[in-house]
């Protein structure tokens, strides 16, 4: 058996992000595209969007009505992904990542286009623009740690096991107590073959993020998936089995009945 994929966690790497507060100004240019936004992209004029983007592109100087235009036209973007149209979104990030002259906006289109190639399984790409996100913002832990973690899961779907154990053991160094890059790490070590300590991890997502509904599902697939976890570290798989039974309800009280039926 080589590496191990899994293809279950599809999570936005820019979630979090998109509740940004806008500071909308009066220039024309606002108006423009800030009447999308509270619509679905149904009901937008796709020609509207394209000109919204060619006039963002041929602003000239960027100022603050620049600004505001580029954030709304995330919003829209975002807006598509969340449809399923993860195509075309990248399609407007890749446009306007040459002409943005903006240091912090360079950054937020690299790091939406990596999660966008990621999306749509361009690996090689995504990690591409996640090291180059690195070096814009190497002083802040929560940035390093979403690039490294997606850096991690990226490298596991490309069969790159041994890398991939790196990137999410720098994820886990910067914040130890989300349990994603434990469960990218936990898939690294699957992929080498190293289940007993794939185990571990998988039981410290859990630790980390005790009741969290992601966390709890991710391990249940991993424990199917995989019997040799618990051939491997039989141990360390009751305990998480004994942690996905006390954040279920429903299999407590079957539990409490048959107690009761025995006694």
């Amino acid at each position: 058996m080589s590496g191990i994929k899994y293809s279950y966690m599809n999570y936005r790497v820019a979630s979090g992000l998109t509740g940004v507060q806008l500071d909308i100004g009066d220039g024309e240019a606002d108006t423009a595209v800030f009447r999308f936004l509270g619509k679905t992209s149904k009901a937008m004029d796709p020609f509207n969007i394209d000109q919204a983007v060619d006039k963002w592109i041929n602003w000239g100087k960027p100022d603050d009505t620049h600004r505001n235009l580029g954030s709304a036209i995330q919003q829209v973007i975002w807006s598509l992904d969340t449809e399923g149209k993860t195509d075309r979104a990248l399609s407007y990030l890749l446009r306007m990542l040459p002409f943005s002259t903006d240091y912090i906006e360079q950054s937020f289109l690299c790091l939406d286009i990596g999660g966008y190639l990621k999306k749509v399984s361009r690996y090689n790409d995504a990690v591409a623009c996640f090291r180059e996100c690195l070096e814009k913002w190497p002083a802040d832990p929560q940035m390093q740690y979403m690039l490294h973690n997606n850096m991690g899961y990226c490298l596991c779907m490309m069969d790159q096991s041994v890398e991939a154990e790196k990137c999410c053991r720098e994820a886990i160094g910067l914040i130890p107590d989300k349990y994603h890059a434990h469960k990218n790490l936990a898939a690294a070590l699957l992929g080498q073959l190293r289940f007993a300590e794939a185990a571990a991890c998988l039981l410290q997502a859990l630790e980390v993020a005790p009741g969290n509904d992601g966390a709890l599902k991710v391990v249940e697939l991993f424990l199917a998936t995989f019997p040799q976890l618990s051939t491997a570290a039989p141990e360390v798989v009751g305990r998480i089995r004994e942690l996905l039974e006390q954040a279920n309800p429903a299999a407590q009280d079957v539990k409490a009945t048959e107690t009761a039926g025995a006694a």
